[in-house]
């Protein structure tokens, strides 16, 4: 649906209100999305190899301070490309996490490497390798499908749109939408070369 069709209170009409020149409404959109954010981090979070210390709220306020520039930068044309570019930052975040999370080999007790094991006292923040292995390639994957089906993965998968809004946001039938997202689906278990789809 067009920003400029929706109300001045809505997501639409607050991003409308930024195109505008409006910038006391970065603060009413961050505001408004706050409740979406908390539901794309608790997704992005129950996915596999995700941390165990992570809370939603270290999630959405890093999501909301990576925001901030972007939207004193340049304006959003629609509900969905904001929402897009909302669960891109969350995606982005969160697989930088898991980078920075993977295992580090530490000499094995008895070798010669001297001094005291440097893991020792450390907290464990690290889930299964092959778990943050594959929660990794799920968003990785996922950024490697054309615009279009990357939307809908956006809106559908992490936001957790019903198809009926989705369809709304995107101004197309449901009959429609539901033919792309299951070839969206189909084509993200090509390139992802699993059996068992995670969604």
């Amino acid at each position: 649906m067009p920003a400029s069709n929706d109300p001045p209170s809505t997501l639409g009409g607050l991003l409308q209100r930024h195109k505008n020149g409006d910038v006391n409404a970065i603060n009413e959109i961050l505001e408004c999305c706050r409740e979406r954010f908390e539901r794309l981090a608790r997704v992005l979070l129950n996915r596999p190899g995700a941390a165990r210390d992570l809370d939603t709220d270290d999630v959405v306020n890093e999501a909301v301070t990576r925001l901030i520039p972007v939207l004193r930068a340049k304006p959003f044309d629609s509900s969905a490309k904001f929402l897009g570019y909302a669960a891109q930052v969350m995606r982005n975040h969160l697989k930088d996490l898991a980078n920075k999370r993977r295992p580090q080999h530490f000499p094995a007790p008895g070798s010669d490497a001297a001094g005291p094991h440097p893991g020792a006292d450390a907290p464990e923040t690290t889930d299964d390798p092959a778990k943050l292995a594959e929660w990794t390639s799920i968003h990785s994957t996922i950024d490697k499908l054309p615009e279009d089906q990357r939307q809908l993965f956006d809106l559908l998968f992490y936001h957790g749109l019903a198809v009926a809004e989705a369809s709304d946001q995107l101004d197309v039938s449901e009959t429609t939408l539901r033919t792309h997202w299951n070839s969206a689906k189909l084509h993200f278990m090509r390139l992802y070369g699993n059996a068992t789809p995670p969604f």
